[in-house]
């Protein structure tokens, strides 16, 4: 019986101790997967960049700047609305002083017309009477005739009556006096008629630019920020195209060219950033070049009356620059002071925007429009590219200058620089930017290309491989119609210049990375 029980006994310790070791195991199983769990937790929070409240940061300051742009298109909205109002009893007044002006116009015509008319009715009544008197006259003398005179006799008066009757009538019809009864029919003008069945004098239309999709955008940066957090294989989270995805445009300040003296309203096509903040400005409308200091002050340092100045380019070092005037590339030192040292390139050509690079000078030219690529020792012409058809000759290079980038009629096209291979090119459906509309073309930091979009009134941002276009800049400071854009040599800042007003604006932006 003992021998049962101490048996029975320890078969239990022994089932026991298996059930303790069967719950230790598995109570490490789930304590290793837990610390694996956590552990992969840890290194993806670790490589997510910031946190959520970076998160909460960068949506209050996209939101604030919505709410900044909202703003400032309530009050553009409310000047527009005065313009209009203004445009329209202008167009009121100057259509009734014209139909004034066509109504004085037409009863002065209707009013020598109908003297002439009169004249000729009358002159007809004259000659008609006059030929009765005639008639009357011959009828008489036949009558006589017939009456007294001999055979022989009523022969030559009917004779000479015939002759003298019929010559009248063809000094009548010589002279036109017998046409038919005249009268008058008014024919209103086929456009003033159109007048009395339109319903308005036009209509104000509502134009949207490009939708800015706030929401939609935010809810993204959320959704990302949890999709890092959560994937397990998350070390770093791929994003197409993020030096294009995450890039932004700063406003940093803004400089107005005014005119000077007898000068005409400032046209500025081109420019260059120095290392003293300062800006050097191609302003095409005086022929000459001008320097802006960092606090605004504005300065002629170049002008040359009989050539159009149209574009100019720093060299790597900034020591030198190019500047193409008319049928010339000419070389300049811009330090210590900007003074003129020699023509590098003189050719029966029409050069406008230049760009320089390592080993050559890439120069615009027009009729035909195209690029002249041109070695920089001696000056010749080594190779033709294709150009812009959109209006100056506006192009740029890429980082690396093995691409070429510029506009055509419809689209921006990317093309390697030895090969004219084309690498990619973006249709105005995709840019937004309407036919010929595209301006000014620089590049950043990232190979990102920035193209003024004249027409519409924004920045437009495409990625360096094409697949990737947002407007960076739907609503700039203040310009309306931006035309140059010209990066400095880090591809950092970028200035915008105006279309011709009454004064050149420049505004300066900094690329930073969100």
């Amino acid at each position: 019986m003992f021998k049962v029980y101490c048996v029975s006994h320890a078969n239990a310790l022994v089932k026991e101790k298996e059930q303790c070791f069967t719950a230790a195991t598995v109570m490490t199983d789930f304590v290793n997967h837990a610390t694996h769990i956590f552990t992969g937790a840890f290194r993806i929070a670790d490589n997510v960049e910031g946190c959520f409240s970076h998160i909460i940061r960068s949506i209050k300051k996209k939101t604030d700047s919505e709410l900044q742009n909202t703003i400032k298109n309530l009050q553009h909205l409310e000047n527009s609305r005065t313009n209009i109002q203004e445009k329209v009893i202008n167009f009121i007044i100057d259509f009734k002083s014209k139909l004034d002006e066509l109504h004085d116009k037409f009863l002065k015509n209707f009013e020598m017309l109908h003297d002439y008319e009169i004249s000729c009715v009358q002159n007809k009544q004259r000659c008609l009477e006059k030929f009765v008197e005639i008639l009357e006259k011959h009828e008489m003398m036949l009558a006589q005739v017939d009456k007294k005179g001999s055979p022989v006799d009523k022969f030559l008066t009917e004779e000479m009556v015939k002759t003298d009757v019929m010559k009248y009538l063809h000094d009548l019809d010589e002279d036109g006096k017998c046409h038919g009864d005249t009268t008058y029919q008014w024919k209103e003008n086929s456009i003033l008629k159109n007048l009395l069945d339109i319903e308005d004098i036009g209509n104000v239309q509502v134009i949207k630019k490009e939708k800015i999709d706030l929401v939609p955008g935010l809810r993204k940066d959320i959704e990302l920020y949890q999709t890092k957090m959560n994937s397990p294989q998350a070390n770093t989270l791929q994003i197409k195209n993020p030096e294009c995805t995450q890039v932004v445009a700063n406003y940093v300040t803004s400089y107005c060219v005014k005119c000077h003296g007898d000068e005409n309203i400032p046209w500025v096509t081109n420019g260059m950033f120095l290392e003293n903040g300062s800006l050097i400005i191609v302003d095409k409308h005086n022929s000459s070049i001008k320097e802006i200091s960092s606090s605004g002050t504005t300065k002629v340092i170049y002008s040359k009356k009989s050539s159009a100045i149209r574009g100019i380019c720093p060299t790597n070092a900034d020591e030198k620059a190019f500047v193409s005037m008319d049928h010339t590339i000419s070389e300049f030192s811009v330090s210590p002071h900007f003074k003129y040292e020699r023509d590098f390139q003189t050719k029966n050509m029409e050069f406008y925007q230049i760009a320089f690079s390592k080993d050559y000078i890439f120069a615009h030219i027009g009729n035909p429009w195209c690029v002249k690529m041109i070695d920089r020792n001696n000056g010749r012409i080594l190779k033709t590219l294709n150009g812009s058809s959109c209006g100056f000759g506006y192009f740029a290079l890429s980082r690396d200058e093995k691409k070429i980038i510029y506009s055509k009629a419809n689209s921006v096209v990317c093309e390697d620089v030895l090969s004219g291979e084309e690498f990619f090119q973006c249709a105005g459906t995709q840019t937004g930017i309407a036919r010929k509309g595209a301006r000014g073309i620089g590049v950043d930091y990232h190979d990102n290309i920035y193209v003024c979009n004249s027409k519409g009134g924004c920045i437009v941002m495409i990625s360096k491989d094409g697949h990737f276009v947002k407007s960076i800049l739907p609503i700039l400071k203040e310009i309306k119609q931006p035309y140059a854009l010209c990066f400095d040599k880090c591809g950092k800042k970028f200035f915008v210049s105006s279309y011709i007003e009454s004064h050149c604006k420049i505004e300066v932006y900094e690329v930073q990375q969100q």
